[in-house]
């Protein structure tokens, strides 16, 4: 597709009708499926990689590779407080600024709010996911379940969630034991790339998606043969009338024969 590639709709013919699609899209999971394969990677985790990375980028140019920092606060005010050489620091004269600093807000990285971001991208992630995914379905060929679309979408989600969870736990201790000012972020990057490429390794080795997907269906057959065994009110209304009335002319014979 990407050797075919243009912009604007085309209509996919699938079994269940033809579906009216962006192309850009179509690329756009093309590339997603054909990159976590090759890498373990998705569009979805690089987007944050990415995005951390500048801003770890800025923070080097502005600190330096050894730039240290930490915060203290003082009443009810945070400051950042900057260490070494201010010449190195061609924009960042001073020693300490108000974390509200429009020219330190983005340098303010603490394991907080490491997390508060790995948070705002698993929110991301879900809407992207979700999106790739439903698209994948509708296209799919008329075999497909929904179970498919809620197995896979969740192991997505998870597998995201606990890369970028393995990675403010590394920003933690990284941000315990040194004042390097990229290096809580730095390490939230590397380990959540690393976690994520590992998680999907395991997934693609041992199934786990497919597993998820094939107990999904268990539970929905299983679900659906019980609903569809289960004796309609009516018919047992039926049933518990016809048993009365069986009784009642049991009884009758009964009597006239002489019995009790």
């Amino acid at each position: 597709m990407a050797d075919d590639f243009e912009t604007g709709e085309v209509t996919v013919q699938t079994d269940g009708g033809s579906v009216d699609v962006s192309q850009t899209l179509l690329m756009i999971i093309e590339i997603n499926n054909d990159l976590a394969a090759a890498t373990g990677v998705d569009l979805v985790s690089a987007y944050g990689a990415i995005s951390d990375s500048a801003t770890a980028a800025k923070m080097v140019s502005e600190l330096g590779l050894s730039g240290r920092a930490y915060i203290k606060t003082v009443g009810e005010k945070s400051y950042l407080i900057l260490k070494g050489a201010p010449g190195l620091r061609p924009n960042l004269t001073g020693t300490r600024y108000l974390t509200t600093n429009p020219k330190v807000v983005n340098m303010v990285i603490s394991p907080s709010q490491v997390a508060r971001g790995a948070a705002k991208m698993v929110g991301i992630a879900v809407i992207a996911y979700a999106s790739l995914r439903v698209v994948e379905y509708i296209l799919s060929d008329g075999d497909a379940r929904l179970t498919t679309l809620i197995g896979t979408l969740s192991t997505d989600i998870i597998k995201f969630g606990m890369s970028a969870g393995a990675g403010w736990l590394a920003s933690v201790a990284v941000g315990a034991v040194t004042t390097l000012a990229a290096g809580p972020l730095v390490a939230a990057i590397l380990v959540g790339v690393l976690a994520g490429v590992a998680l999907d390794r395991l997934d693609r080795s041992f199934g786990i998606t497919d597993s998820l997907v094939a107990a999904l269906e268990s539970v929905v057959d299983g679900l659906s043969e019980m609903i569809e065994n289960r004796p309609r009110p009516i018919e047992r209304l039926a049933r518990e009338v016809s048993i009365w009335e069986r009784g009642i002319i049991d009884s009758a014979i009964r009597r006239a024969m002489g019995g009790y």
